[in-house]
């Protein structure tokens, strides 16, 4: 069996970099961090960014 190197999918990192709350709905469903990741790309395009890289990096 192949290890895994810790990157996570390159595709959900994708949707985090392009449609930060997408990657999250992707990942959460339509629950409340997708909100709260639309309220923060909507205030600003990075601070939705990190969240989404944030909630999508753990496990």
């Amino acid at each position: 069996m192949a290890a895994r190197s810790g990157r996570g999918n390159p595709r959900r990192r994708w949707w985090v970099l392009l449609l930060p709350p997408v990657g999250v709905y992707r990942r959460t469903g339509p629950g409340f961090h997708f909100w709260i990741s639309v309220l923060l790309t909507l205030l600003g395009y990075f601070p939705g960014m990190v969240h989404a890289a944030w909630l999508t990096s753990r496990r």
